[in-house]
């Protein structure tokens, strides 16, 4: 992918969420706020002085960070490209007890508006599948990282078919295989509608992410290659995760049309009357499929890799 590509993608990409930005909000704070609470844990943030939350969204960890009332940095920053979720978050921000801790930036993840050491913490989720060039972005966190600094990344994933939590994926996958045999279908949030739409769309072989990721079953674990690759030691990940049953194939259609970057993309560029269309025709297969005993479930995960900038004093 050309730069100029790249700029594009990024353009486009934080443009695909004018439409959903008030859903998008909604949903981050209900079903992301759980992992986004273990990745500050895992980044030792509460007790840092300066965080930048890179790709901020709406703001889920600057605010989380910024509003928690024991212990807190005393600068967060939260960038993003798109203007619509940071000026949601800017609002948010405006009602916290000590609004002066936290401010957010329009920016360009792969060109941090920074200077150089300017921050002992960065964070970042479910972003970094939205850059075109990530080991750009993660030389650029390295760029404005103080020494001994901790950089905590986290991207969607499943869990490592080696640990406990994998075994038990396995296991559920197995008993929804199972369920199905038996008329009892388990439709999972976000892979059934984006089936859904690439078996009815006319460009099924779109794909929402950066390239970098497409065709990539392991790009979740290669984050500890590229922060290696920048330079930074002591590399560790966890995987956290969550499931949470749906009950109403509306809400579900609207999950999955929101935080699936494929189905987002993919629904933008509809007339209305075919969204709509589309719309009626997956929640009636929803409510035909709770009808007959399946289920409607999301379920969410997160590798997050943690590594630390060279020099300085090794945070915890």
């Amino acid at each position: 992918m050309t730069q100029r590509d790249g700029d594009t993608f990024k353009l486009v990409d934080a443009d695909s969420y004018n439409n959903v930005v008030d859903q998008f909000e909604e949903l981050t704070r209900r079903y992301t706020t759980h992992i986004a609470q273990r990745l500050l844990e895992f980044a030792n943030a509460r007790n840092s002085d300066a965080v930048l939350d890179v790709g901020c969204g709406t703001g889920v960890l600057s605010l989380s960070l910024a509003g928690h009332s024991d212990s807190r940095p005393n600068s967060v920053i939260g960038l993003d490209l798109s203007a619509q979720m940071l000026q949601l978050a800017s609002a948010a921000a405006a009602a916290l007890p000590q609004p002066q801790i936290v401010q957010f930036r329009q920016g360009d993840a792969e060109n941090l508006p920074f200077a150089d050491r300017q921050f002992d913490c960065i964070v970042s989720l479910y972003a970094l599948r939205h850059f075109p060039d990530p080991q750009r972005a993660v030389r650029e966190m390295m760029r404005v990282a103080r020494p001994g600094a901790l950089v905590c990344i986290g991207v969607g994933s499943a869990p490592s078919l080696l640990s406990v939590a994998g075994a038990r994926a396995v296991a559920r996958r197995i008993g929804d295989r199972f369920a199905a045999l038996r008329g009892r279908a388990v439709l999972c949030a976000t892979e059934s509608l984006d089936s859904f739409l690439r078996a009815r769309g006319d460009n099924p072989a779109a794909d929402g992410h950066a390239g970098w990721t497409q065709g990539r079953k392991h790009y979740a674990a290669s984050v500890a290659t590229l922060l290696r690759s920048a330079g930074m030691e002591a590399i560790t990940q966890r995987w956290y995760g969550h499931q949470e049953q749906i009950t109403d194939p509306e809400h579900f259609w609207m999950l999955q049309a929101t935080l699936s970057s494929f189905a987002r993309k993919h629904l933008n560029a509809m007339a209305t009357s075919q969204y709509e269309r589309l719309r009626d025709e997956y929640c009636r297969y929803c409510h035909a499929v709770m009808q007959s005993g399946g289920a409607l479930v999301y379920r969410s995960g997160a590798l997050v890799t943690r590594a630390r900038v060279p020099g300085g004093t090794a945070n915890p």
